[in-house]
């Protein structure tokens, strides 16, 4: 098998009906390890992957790194198909700190489980079998499997029929189904079908399925016998025909497969591309398959409900087993040769990144403001920040804009900000060696609006005048709410909020001195309510 030289792979793609040609690099970004089923980010932008064969999973810290030290260790049946096979993170991780894994044990019971983690300080501990699929048949075949946390909160699981065809027509059997749980194992009430918590059932081997990013359509590999190798759109309640019907039929009752292969190609991994650094992937089905090696692009049609063509885009011969997406816009497709082949852009552009706080939602800043964002990298060497404000949202001529080197974050005095007006808008480029620019934000480059209150403005109407008085003296009194932020009512800039800035307020409006705005480090400060 040969990869990972820097081959430059021209993809043929179809954009408002012109052909466009893409260009991107693949090369190895992890060798050397076990055979690899499944690699998953966590929502903090982390890679893990999971060996089939010994059950760990592993934390990958950069390109040709992986720490020595396994996440967890799992002891598996690595028969055949089994082993570990899926893992995925809590749609909330850190704060809800659980890592999922589909994992074949051999005690007490052979089977197909699902054990939930705790991540703790880095590895794994405290784990939890949440589902359980006993394995009674001698069959090392058609196990799944994957799992993945679906746009409504739910767990998805998908689990093979065990060679046992009949299975998958049963709906009181969780084989030949994709399933459907809650986050720590119990049922949805609000499954489509209740004797077993079965959400899709007639398939045959069903190894991976996805989520589009925007529409939260289910899309699903599903691996034929010696024909019909499939991809279906994955609805509620509804029956995919194996063993009775394989593609298609004229029959309703079975929901007919967007396209079938025949030779066989055993479709493995499956994603959506979405706003990543390949953009003739954006909106495509992109498809691994062991037969062949080869990663497939399928066109959607505008409804995503059929699908209007097969490109091959890049080939290793033999074995992929996975795709995702990271968080840097590229694309990782896992090997059984114990490696994860990344594909990125031919220019080398600096790889996304988060923007963490202030939030835009409620944005209140007061005296000094800290903006934090998460690091970005560039295949050649670091990047530099360039912090941006201006009183536009389109930012294309900022008012300031500050270089910050490597670091993360940026401090500034409200002071500073408020001259420029109560309503900014701030964003961060990454800008690499080439002049190349990524704008933070992920998944979408994003600029965030701030709004600066008006010194003075107790009750947060945007309007300072006589009514914040009777506000703050309420407040005074105990009989009142608090300014929002507390400091905005420090008029007299002695850095403390008391019944004295009252007294300033109302010679302010006899004609008496202006507000002064000063910078009070670190202050939310608690007034005395004793105060005159």
């Amino acid at each position: 098998m040969k990869y990972g030289r820097g081959l430059l792979i021209a993809l043929l793609a179809l954009s408002l009906g012109l052909t466009a040609e893409a260009q991107f690099v693949d090369e190895v970004y992890v060798s050397g390890q076990s055979f690899i089923t499944t690699v998953a980010f966590s929502p903090d932008g982390r890679m893990y992957f999971i060996e089939k064969d010994t059950g760990m999973i592993k934390v990958v810290l950069g390109q040709n790194q992986v720490r020595p030290e396994p996440f967890f260790d799992f002891d598996v049946d690595n028969a055949g198909e089994r082993g570990g096979l899926g893992l995925t993170f809590h749609p909330e991780y850190p704060d809800s700190p659980y890592v999922y894994c589909y994992v074949t044990i051999p005690q007490p019971v052979l089977a197909n489980v699902v054990v939930r983690l705790v991540d703790s300080s880095g590895f794994g501990t405290h784990p939890d079998t949440i589902f359980r699929a006993p394995i009674t048949v001698g069959a090392t075949n058609h196990n799944g499997g994957n799992l993945r946390f679906g746009p409504d909160g739910k767990l998805y699981i998908t689990i093979g029929e065990n060679a046992q065809p009949s299975w998958a027509q049963d709906t009181c059997r969780v084989q030949g189904k994709i399933i459907r749980i809650n986050y720590d194992g119990s049922i949805p009430l609000d499954n489509p079908i209740h004797c077993a918590p079965i959400y899709a059932y007639g398939l045959r081997n069903s190894y991976d399925f996805c989520f589009h990013p925007a529409t939260g359509t289910l899309y699903a590999s599903e691996n034929g016998p010696n024909a019909n190798d499939e991809v279906n759109l994955i609805l509620p309640g509804r029956n995919y025909g194996w063993p009775i019907v394989q593609c298609s039929s004229s029959d309703t009752s079975y929901q007919n497969a967007l396209i079938c292969w025949t030779p066989t190609i055993a479709p493995t991994g499956i994603v959506v591309g979405w706003n990543s650094q390949i953009p003739e992937f954006n909106g495509k089905l992109l498809i691994t398959d062991w037969n062949t090696g080869t990663l497939h692009s399928l066109s959607l049609n505008p409804s995503g409900d059929s699908i209007l063509s097969d490109d091959h885009v890049f080939s290793t011969g033999f074995g992929l087993v996975d795709v995702e997406q990271g968080p840097d816009g590229f694309f990782y497709l896992t090997s059984y040769t114990g490696s994860i082949i990344r594909l990125r852009p031919t220019s080398n552009v600096p790889v996304p990144f988060p923007l963490y706080t202030p939030l835009e939602d409620g944005s209140v800043v007061n005296y000094r403001t800290e903006f934090v964002w998460g690091n970005s990298t560039d295949p050649e060497g670091p990047v530099t920040f360039y912090f941006q404000l201006s009183t536009e949202a389109s930012i294309d001529t900022p008012l300031i804009s500050v270089e910050n080197n490597q670091d993360t974050s940026a401090t500034f005095l409200t002071d500073s900000l408020f001259a420029l007006g109560s309503v900014l808008y701030w964003r961060v480029l990454a800008v690499d060696s080439d002049s190349n620019i990524t704008v933070g934000g992920i998944p979408m480059p994003e600029h965030r609006r701030l709004n600066i209150p008006v010194l003075g403005d107790a009750n947060g109407n945007g309007i300072f005048n006589g009514v914040d008085v009777i506000f703050l003296v309420n407040y005074f009194k105990g009989i009142g709410p608090a300014p929002e932020p507390l400091m905005v009512a420090n008029v007299n800039g002695d850095c403390t909020v008391n019944g004295v800035d009252d007294v300033y307020m109302v010679n302010y409006f006899k004609g008496g001195p202006g507000i002064i705005r000063s910078d009070c480090p670190g202050a939310i400060l608690q007034p005395d309510r004793n105060d005159p």
